[in-house]
């Protein structure tokens, strides 16, 4: 009779696979170029309009229902690309595809936190501006 105490690897494999069942996030996708393009034309579009504050303090409080914010974002996708055939002329601002990889991006909190930099920044470079243009 053996007294073997190691773990059989059925027991491994079921172990990794428990560990993972319930994950809801998926890999952060690599930052491309594109994708930081379009977070900085949302940053610019936001701080243009002067909406910089009160988008920041709803994008810390959206933290945590960042992936369910996400996924609303992808069942207004319909109502969204309805809207921008009707209205061609805002589709200057996002055009359905970047809507949706926005929406996919938006699901990752360091998204969020990059998104809210990029706010930040576009914020201070239009200070930097508006008080060179005053003096």
């Amino acid at each position: 009779m053996s007294n073997d105490t190691s773990p059989r690897p059925e027991r491994n494999r079921f172990a990794a696979w428990l560990k993972n069942a319930f994950a809801t996030s998926r890999p952060m996708p690599d930052d491309s170029s594109d994708d930081g393009a379009l977070l900085d034309r949302v940053a610019r579009w936001v701080v243009s309009r002067k909406l910089g504050t009160p988008v920041s303090l709803f994008l810390e409080s959206y933290k945590p229902l960042g992936y369910i914010g996400s996924q609303a974002m992808v069942m207004a996708e319909p109502l969204v690309s309805l809207t921008l055939q009707v209205f061609p002329g805002l589709s200057k601002n996002l055009s359905e595809t970047e809507f949706r990889r926005l929406a996919f991006l938006l699901e990752h909190r360091e998204t969020l936190d990059t998104l809210l930099s990029r706010i930040e920044q576009a914020e201070h470079e239009s200070d930097n501006v508006s008080r060179s243009h005053e003096e």
